[in-house]
């Protein structure tokens, strides 16, 4: 009997020692005081991030849990749930789905060359553009470098996909394919593109009928214009902190369908990151095999921030692995200059899942960042509390702002006044040469500027933060004119060379 007893401690002892090194996913609760607790904090971060309209769902592998919204779809109309809005970059997997889905039918290898699908397919390197394989361009480390748009620049506007993978001979690739993560959009274009190829058919119509018709993705769209009939959500963005609509250069370009252009509901993507959640299963059918769905989550390459090289998360097919304040999620963000930023992530550990959508792109360098919100409800999802930002607040940085353009304004008034007022009068040599450069130097950014910046257009730039850009092109407007007048003032009616005073050398 003793021995019998001593067994069963062994092997219970056995038993404890294996599980305890055996990790189970632990249900999140989200009983009706989380929910409202989440509710409060996006109430709030609204105010505190200006943001004009949110939506957000809430999702485990059997549903949605909870969705809601807050604000405006435009100056008339609430925003819901079901409101189409710009997705961005979360289309990228979408893009990851389809090739997966080619893979499993073996029309796709994911370890072929590019050239396999785009014979023509080449950069300015051409040997280095032969390496890229479609796996590298699902991991963002093809080789392709981040500025590759902004060296076609405009170019890209109302081109086919086609058109605009032949752009891609205009580039310069730096570095050997597999070697380093490069986030960029020409990636998931050229994905697209090689989705075109295989099937025959194009891009829009393949997302539709393999990917949106199944899930019943009513509320979602491959085509901007399509959905702007539907009711899609208009842009925000702040103009000297006042949330306006906006509409952008960018708002809508089919050949960025498979990168940043598809539009969808906080329902609608509740169900496809259901679906994820689920292996691939939707209603008792595989849309993708549990291997291809492994696939797309498996993170593979590091990455780092682009600005500051700081650690950001690894990248798998269309999908980031990263921790938020200790708990690994996996997912997406998106930006859209003026236009929307978003968010869809899975809590693999937690078995729940989270989208949250926004109509506001406050720009670059203005505080206001709905992604900060979307970490506080992963926090409060998993039994923490959100992180406070401590760094200057919305308000207070448009209160500088508006002081600072308000000084300013009052100043160029104050010079351009007097200016018009002043009498014409000598030049001496050292107020020509300064109301010379007043002249040269903003003439010169003004019309070189997007290419000193490496940037399209002044359009682009101005996208990335109205208010201020805005800003400095009539600061550099006023500075030319101010000099312009002067400049005549001082030559006014007398030829140049005798107006202006050059220093004499004493006479003896």
């Amino acid at each position: 009997m003793k021995q019998k007893k001593g067994k069963m401690f062994l092997i219970c002892m056995l038993f404890s020692l294996f599980f305890s090194h055996v990790s189970f996913p632990v249900q999140a609760e989200v009983n009706e005081s989380t929910l409202k607790k989440i509710e409060t904090y996006l109430k709030q971060q609204m105010e505190e991030q200006a943001i004009a309209g949110l939506s957000y769902a809430i999702v485990d592998e059997k549903g949605v849990i909870h969705s809601g919204a807050f604000g405006n779809a435009d100056i008339e109309k609430k925003l819901t749930p079901q409101t189409p809005m710009r997705l961005a970059s979360l289309s990228k997997s979408f893009t990851a789905l389809a090739i997966m889905q080619l893979v499993e039918k073996g029309q796709i290898d994911l370890d072929a060359p590019v050239t396999t699908y785009i014979p023509w397919f080449s950069f300015k390197s051409t040997d280095l553009s032969k390496q890229i394989s479609i796996r590298n361009l699902l991991n963002q480390t093809s080789g392709i470098p981040a500025e590759g748009e902004i060296i076609l620049g405009t170019k890209l506007i109302d081109l086919s996909l086609e058109e605009t993978v032949k752009l891609f001979k205009q580039i310069e690739l730096k570095q050997h394919a597999g070697v380093k993560f490069e986030y960029t959009n020409l990636n998931y274009i050229t994905l697209g593109l090689i989705v075109e190829y295989v099937t025959g058919e194009p891009l829009a119509s393949y997302l539709q009928k393999n990917i949106l018709h199944p899930l019943k993705m009513n509320e979602s769209y491959v085509s901007v214009k399509n959905a702007e009939q539907n009711g899609l959500s208009k842009g925000y963005t702040s103009w000297f902190g006042f949330l306006l609509p906006t509409s952008t250069v960018m708002s809508d370009l089919p050949n960025f369908l498979a990168s940043g252009y598809m539009v969808s509901s906080a329902e609608d993507m509740a169900r496809y990151v259901k679906m994820h959640m689920n292996e691939g299963e939707v209603e008792g059918k595989q849309l993708l095999g549990k291997e291809g769905i492994k696939s797309l989550h498996t993170p593979i390459a590091e990455a780092k921030m682009y600005l500051n090289d700081e650690f950001f998360g690894h990248y798998a097919m269309g999908w980031w692995e990263r921790t938020v304040h200790g708990t690994r999620v996996i997912g997406h963000s998106g930006d859209l200059f003026s236009a929307a930023r978003t968010d869809m992530y899975i809590l693999p550990e937690h078995d729940i899942g989270l989208v949250v959508l926004t109509n506001t792109n406050n720009g670059t360098f203005a505080p206001g960042n709905s992604h900060i919100s979307t970490d506080g409800v992963i926090n409060l999802l998993t039994g923490k509390l959100p992180t406070h930002d401590d760094t200057q607040t919305f308000k207070s940085y448009y209160l500088i702002f508006n002081v600072v353009s308000f000084i300013l304004v009052l100043t160029l008034i104050f010079y351009l006044v007097r200016m018009i007022r002043k009498k014409p009068t000598r030049l001496k040599v050292w107020s020509f040469v300064g109301l010379l450069l007043q002249f040269i130097l903003p003439t010169i950014l003004l019309l070189f500027g997007p290419h000193l910046l490496h940037v399209p257009s002044w359009t682009f730039i101005y996208s990335i933060q109205t208010d201020l850009i805005a800003s400095l092109i009539v600061l550099f407007i006023t500075l030319i004119v101010i000099a312009l007048i002067g400049l005549y003032k001082g030559f006014r009616s007398l030829r140049i060379f005798k107006r202006i005073n050059f220093p004499h050398k004493k006479t003896l």
